[in-house]
């Protein structure tokens, strides 16, 4: 299935998105306030696990976090298996931490090693 969003502002909340308690407390302490149109219409999409998304948008618009706080949400943590595939070019990385902004990574995460 072929799904072509229209990226209008909807002005909606973190809130509103679907997002748990201890994703919008991270949310917060990053001082992110409201989500970016892209954010707002795949966050909910992925949440819902019905459709594989392509999500197109100019760097510094969120895509990041489009894709990967909704990921956070469906990581079990008790299933020791590999749950996600993150692909990304290897210069965009390289540009955010030459830009300073090491912000995103104040929350180191570690998958839990063998029982």
């Amino acid at each position: 299935m072929c799904l072509i969003l229209n990226i209008e502002v909807m002005s909606l909340n973190f809130q509103e998105l679907g997002l748990s308690k201890n994703v919008l407390k991270g949310i917060g302490q990053l001082s992110f306030t409201n989500p970016t149109p892209i954010q707002e219409r795949v966050i909910p999409l992925i949440l819902a696990g019905t459709m594989d998304i392509v999500g197109l948008a100019q760097t510094g618009t969120g895509k990041t976090a489009a894709f990967g706080l909704p990921l956070l949400e469906k990581i079990r943590m008790d299933e020791n298996r590999p749950q996600a595939l993150i692909l990304c070019s290897h210069s965009e990385p390289d540009k955010v931490h030459k830009k300073g902004n090491s912000r995103h990574s104040c929350y180191p995460w570690q998958a839990p090693g063998p029982s």
